[in-house]
C-alpha cells in the first residue's frame, strides 16, 4: 500500500511540475523603439501596402492573394499620427498604450493620408503552438476595417491571421467608438506569424487605424510547483 502511494505521489509531482500554462502575447499599433510613440515615429512591427493611389477606393480589384499580404509583411513601416479630435477616439480603452497608424502623413498636425491599405505585424510565439486558444482585438478605424457593402470591393474581411479571414464581426466602420471582437482556435504555425489588417478609405479625407491585439495559447510547458521528490517522500515517511 505504501508502495503505491509513493508511485501516485510521483505521478501527481510530474503532472504538476509539466503542466501547460497559457502564452500571451499583445501586438499593438504605434510603439516606436518599445514605448508608444508620438508623431511620424515608424512603427516597431506594423508595415504596409498600399498599391492604390486614389483615395475612396478598394486597395485591389482582386482578393488579396499570398504575394499580398507578403508585400505588407515586407513593406515601409507605418507612421505614428496624431488622432483626428474632431471625430476619432484619442485612444483605445483596452489598450491605452497603443497609438494612431497610417501609411504617411497629410497635414502639418501630423494627421494620417486617406487611402486604402493593407497592414501586416509580425510575430512569434515564446511557444511552438499550432493553435491560438483565442485572440482578442480591439480597434478603431478610418473609415473601415474591410470593403463594406455600401463601398463595395473584394476583400471584406478587416483582419486576418496567416492570410486567414478572422470573419465579419473583424470588420465594419468606423473611427468612434471602440469596437472589439474575439477569435476562437485560430491556426497558427511553429515560427513567424501574421496579422494583417485591412484599412478601407471611402471619404477621401484622413485615414488611419489604431488596434491592439491579444493572442493567447497554452501550450507552453513551464514548471508550476517546486515540491522535490524528497518532500515526497518525506510526507509517507
Amino acid at each position: 500500500m505504501r508502495a503505491l502511494l509513493l508511485l501516485l505521489a510521483a505521478l501527481t509531482l510530474l503532472v504538476s511540475v509539466t503542466c501547460a500554462m497559457a502564452d500571451t502575447l499583445t501586438i499593438r499599433t504605434g510603439q516606436v523603439a518599445g514605448a508608444p510613440g508620438s508623431c511620424s515615429g515608424n512603427d516597431d512591427s506594423f508595415h504596409f501596402f498600399a498599391p492604390n493611389p486614389s483615395c475612396g477606393q478598394p486597395i485591389l480589384a482582386t482578393a488579396f492573394q499570398a504575394a499580398d499580404f507578403a508585400a505588407a509583411c515586407a513593406g515601409m513601416r507605418a507612421v505614428v499620427i496624431n488622432p483626428y479630435t474632431a471625430a476619432w477616439i484619442e485612444g483605445l480603452d483596452c489598450d491605452p498604450a497603443a497609438r494612431w497608424i497610417a501609411s504617411s502623413i497629410s497635414n502639418e498636425v501630423c494627421q494620417g493620408s486617406a487611402a486604402s491599405v493593407l497592414y501586416c505585424a509580425q510575430f512569434t510565439l515564446a511557444t511552438q503552438c499550432a493553435m491560438a486558444d483565442s485572440i482578442r482585438i480591439c480597434w478603431a478605424v478610418d473609415d473601415f476595417l474591410g470593403d463594406p457593402p455600401s463601398y463595395p470591393g473584394p476583400n471584406p474581411g478587416g483582419i486576418y491571421v496567416n492570410g486567414a479571414d478572422l470573419g465579419p464581426a473583424f470588420g465594419g466602420p468606423g473611427s468612434s467608438p471602440e469596437y472589439s471582437a474575439v477569435a476562437y482556435n485560430v491556426p497558427l504555425t511553429a515560427g513567424t506569424n501574421s496579422l494583417a489588417v485591412y484599412q478601407r478609405d471611402a471619404g477621401c479625407g484622413l485615414g488611419g487605424l489604431i488596434l491592439s491585439a491579444t493572442v493567447y495559447t497554452a501550450c507552453g510547458i513551464v514548471p508550476t510547483e517546486t515540491t522535490s521528490w524528497g518532500s515526497v517522500k518525506s510526507v509517507f515517511r
